[in-house]
């Protein structure tokens, strides 16, 4: 488990989810939808430093699925009539 390098990523991935995800709420356009899935890849790849034991695989499908993952919970949640949509 590696705490320092998954701060470093994890932190600032955090941050442009939120403030992107808060910029969504009334429009949908692919503009921004890139920085919430670029911050979800890194959310993935802060995670697997927690891990103690990674396998490379882990590597090439993490970071790529929780950055489709992160897009579409930002589109339900804060788009549209989404439940937190203000």
């Amino acid at each position: 488990m590696r705490l320092g390098p998954a701060l470093a990523i994890l932190v600032p991935s955090a941050i442009v989810i939120l403030v992107s995800a808060l910029a969504v709420r009334g429009r949908r356009r692919l503009v921004d939808e890139v920085p919430v899935a670029i911050a979800g890849a890194g959310l993935g790849a802060g995670a697997l430093f927690l891990q103690p034991d990674v396998s490379v695989a882990a590597w090439w499908v993490t970071p790529p699925l929780i950055a489709v993952l992160v897009v579409g919970h930002v589109r339900a949640l804060f788009a549209g009539d989404g439940p937190l949509r203000v």
